[in-house]
């Protein structure tokens, strides 16, 4: 009878173990999952800093491409009067 209780105890003791051993490993994968998100959010906002920074130069390229376009006009119009 005792074998059978100590049989049982050290049972129990295995799957208590076990438990744990699992718990703890669900604690390390969550912990990963956190520590990917972080990431991922951060370099987010990276690649959203980025895409306006690049929106802000864009948009100057267009102004001087614009004005640009304006003074090639001008010289075309101040040209024209030496022509023949």
């Amino acid at each position: 009878m005792i074998e059978k209780v100590n049989s049982a105890s050290q049972q129990m003791k295995t799957i208590v173990d076990s438990l744990s051993e699992g718990t703890e490993q669900i604690k390390n994968a969550f912990a990963n999952i956190k520590s990917s998100s972080d990431s991922v959010g951060t370099e987010t906002e990276n690649v959203s800093a980025a895409s306006e920074e690049q929106s802000a130069s864009m948009q100057e390229i267009a102004e001087a491409a614009s004005k640009l376009s304006e003074a090639a006009t001008e010289l075309e119009s101040a040209v024209a009067i030496f022509k023949l």
